[in-house]
């Protein structure tokens, strides 16, 4: 019943990420659709499972365990005895022993196995930090993914205007040669724009169904309605020291410090194993036999509490060898940590300057969008009233085109350099995407 539970639970969280009849797919849907069937991230979400059941195992050690144990025994002794005793005793026995025994063992001083439930919980944190990076892994690849199809699908709109007005002014250019008001050399130009924009188109439509596959292999969402511009983003407000939040917010360096805290108590975990061991003890035991020396069977209990120390003495200089081991592995986590602060302060700084230069790039080729269209408009008015040539008009288009496919790939870099921002400074989530409304 409780299978059949979840089953129902994960189809109705599938069905809810899905976008509604009529509704485009947005980026935030397509994210909640990777998490749900993304395998690679289903992996990592077992692994952190898997990880929260060794601090279990790990404190196991520490709290009291009881062992039992029991025997049955079937036995035959003979005796020779090398001078004559006083009493006669039998020299041959045959007889049945059975033992009972329950013993408890509490832990009092076990510095190793302390230092292992601790390790146990930071790698508790460390599955849990890096699936949070799995995660914002997968949403910067989403949107990747996503930015890419929505920047094909609007190069190839892009094109097949350029392909349709190309080819209305091939079919224009062929009737006005027929009335004598073009020449041979235009519609020979024309036909020939006319089948590079065909084949531009073509190229263009292998694009568009290229990107389109990659986004729906991964959010498992087949021919899903996609909106006709990409995502308007937020940017950030005020200044702040992205290098600084990179620093001390990013996942990677959380995860270096958490790193860095294991091998710190792998060093008093190997120190452990060269200190003694202190235990407490106690047990009941029953030993039963059936026959003995004097002809009579005998029943032994046993009841026993105490302490118990193990001092390691020698064991092949292993021990002390496992702890230099162990304190150089920390002195590298130091150096991994180090590393892993300067790379993200430089991700952050990369992003921001990146998100900026996207952000005028962006804003130029708009501008260059509008005036294209003004230009072709004019070339075209220009055309009709004998004052160009049909190859203004097509350059204009052409020009057009351009200027649509390089816009949208401006706005694409600007959608990810500031989600790649967000991610260095640990702040990408998947709720709260940087887009407006």
């Amino acid at each position: 019943m409780k299978t059949w539970s979840w089953m129902l639970l994960l189809c109705g969280v599938f069905v809810l990420a899905m976008p509604a009849e009529g509704q485009v797919l947005s980026l935030q849907e397509a994210v909640h659709l990777a998490l749900e069937r993304a395998p690679g991230f289903q992996a990592d979400r077992a692994k952190r499972d898997t990880a929260k059941e060794d601090v279990l195992l790990a404190r196991a050690w520490l709290l009291p365990y009881v062992k039992a144990s029991a025997s049955y025994r079937h036995l035959e002794q003979k005796y020779r005895y090398a001078h004559p005793l006083a009493i006669p005793l039998r020299t041959r026995l045959n007889y049945n022993q059975s033992t009972m025994a329950i013993q408890l063992i509490q832990p009092l001083f076990r510095l190793d196995r302390w230092a292992a439930w601790k390790q146990g919980q930071v790698a508790d944190e460390v599955a849990e930090t890096a699936l949070q990076l799995a995660r914002q892994a997968l949403v910067l690849e989403v949107a990747d993914r996503y930015s890419e199809a929505l920047v094909a699908r609007i190069e190839l709109a892009a094109v097949q205007r350029k392909r349709d007005a190309m080819q209305r002014s091939s079919e224009m250019v062929d009737a006005r040669l027929r009335s004598g008001l073009a020449t041979r050399p235009e519609q020979l130009e024309a036909q020939s724009r006319a089948h590079l924009a065909q084949a531009e188109w073509l190229a263009a439509k292998q694009r568009w169904d290229i990107a389109r596959a990659r986004l729906e292999s991964l959010i498992g969402h087949e021919h899903p309605p996609f909106p006709e511009e990409l995502p308007e983003i937020s940017l950030p407000k005020g200044d702040q020291d992205w290098a600084e939040l990179a620093r001390n917010h990013a996942l990677p360096v959380k995860l270096a410090r958490l790193k860095y805290a294991i091998a710190e108590r792998e060093v008093q975990r190997s120190l452990g194993q060269a200190l003694p061991s202190v235990d407490l003890v106690a047990g009941i035991s029953r030993d039963r036999t059936t026959d003995g020396l004097f002809g009579a069977g005998a029943t032994r209990k046993d009841e026993m509490i105490g302490i118990e120390v193990e001092v390691p003495i020698y064991a092949g200089g292993g021990t002390w060898a496992q702890l230099r081991k162990s304190k150089k592995q920390r002195i590298e986590s130091s150096f991994r940590l180090q590393d892993a602060e300067r790379e993200a302060m430089l991700s952050a700084r990369e992003a921001f300057m990146e998100m900026n230069s996207a952000q005028a790039r962006e804003h130029a080729l708009h501008e260059a969008m509008v005036a294209a269209e003004s230009a072709k408009r004019a070339a075209l008015i220009s055309f009709e009233a004998g004052l160009s040539t049909i190859v203004s008009v097509l350059d204009a288009e052409s020009r057009l085109a351009d200027a649509r496919r390089a816009w949208a790939q401006a706005k694409r870099a600007e959608l990810m350099a500031r989600l790649r921002l967000d991610a260095s400074t640990g702040r990408l989530d998947v709720g709260a995407l940087p887009l407006r409304p």
